[in-house]
């Protein structure tokens, strides 16, 4: 590796770095969620790559996510079908937070889910086979459980569907780990220290998809 230039991201020390394209075909970015844990602030800086010579940007794009929302963590993925990276929040005022981007950085608040719980981890994978994605996210703070909304057009959802989960369910994944073709939701439950993916007649830690 050779030495890369630092950026100033924000005054919070509670960052959650994701790397994407903004849009099909286009330059790498990283997405650095920051939120203020007494205000609950919240702010989505992107720096993006130049294709010409590979270099970051000096001066991200900022969006404001909201007052008081505490976003955790975000889903990045095209949930309109426009071929450019919408961002879903996961609030800890219980609601999740859909912005749709314009390909070049930034992003326009666009609706919200309400949630009867706050929010912690969130995913946006396609679980229905259908080519959208869809949302599951995790209650870490009460109930233990997950939540999962089903893609019913572009960012629009139908009702949530609540699952049981592990013991303070945080980090949530999207894979098939059993092979048949459908996507399974990891979660990682942090007072058990474990991360598992159990049958639902079995064990309702986390989900396998059918």
């Amino acid at each position: 590796f050779t030495a890369a230039p630092s950026r100033s991201v924000g005054q919070s020390n509670r960052l959650q770095l994701y790397f994407c394209q903004l849009q099909a075909g286009g330059d790498a970015a990283v997405l650095a969620l920051e939120y203020d844990g007494g205000a609950g602030d919240s702010r989505l800086h992107v720096l993006r790559a130049t294709s010409a010579n590979s270099t970051w940007l000096a001066v991200p794009t900022v969006t404001n996510l909201g007052t008081g929302v505490s976003s955790r963590d975000l889903a990045a993925a095209d949930f309109n079908g426009d071929n450019k990276i919408d961002v879903a929040t996961a609030n800890a005022n219980a609601s999740i937070g859909l912005f749709t981007g314009n390909g070049t950085g930034g992003f326009t608040f666009n609706s919200s889910l309400t949630l009867a719980h706050g929010a912690y981890g969130i995913v946006g994978k396609d679980l229905t086979n259908d080519g959208v994605p869809d949302l599951a996210v995790t209650h870490w703070t009460d109930d233990d459980s997950l939540t999962v909304f089903l893609s019913t057009g572009p960012l629009s959802f139908g009702s949530g569907v609540n699952y049981a989960a592990g013991a303070r369910p945080k980090d949530i994944r999207a894979s098939d780990v059993d092979s048949d073709g459908s996507v399974d939701l990891i979660v990682l439950n942090d007072v058990q220290g474990t991360a598992s993916v159990p049958d639902p007649v079995r064990d309702a830690t986390v989900r396998y998809g059918d």
